[in-house]
């Protein structure tokens, strides 16, 4: 009694069905790898194209931050060192040069 609970009866499915389930059960797998690969595939180019101009965006506006930072920077040199010498008069001009 306690030989066959602990080692329950085994079914083995070697034969003919087996042989095509696992050839379903591949079929199966290649194909949802496959769909899988196309969707991924159509939607990374829909993805690039959408976003395209959206870097093309980015980019010029880079170009015109970098063509604007050294004056950026002399502001805010100037509008940092008349904070540390207590002068509100120059800092509020220069902040007010600043943001707008």
């Amino acid at each position: 009694m306690l030989n066959y609970i602990a080692r329950p009866k085994t079914v083995h499915f070697w034969g003919p069905t087996c042989i095509v389930i696992l050839l379903y059960s591949d079929f199966i797998v290649y194909f949802i790898l496959f769909y899988c690969h196309i969707v991924f595939k159509t939607g990374t180019v829909i993805l690039r194209m959408a976003l395209f101009p959206v870097v093309i965006m980015i980019q010029k506006n880079m170009v015109i931050m970098n063509n604007h930072m050294p004056t950026v920077q002399k502001l805010q040199e100037q509008f940092t060192k008349a904070r540390r010498r207590g002068d509100m008069l120059e800092g509020e001009l220069v902040r007010a040069i600043m943001f707008t």
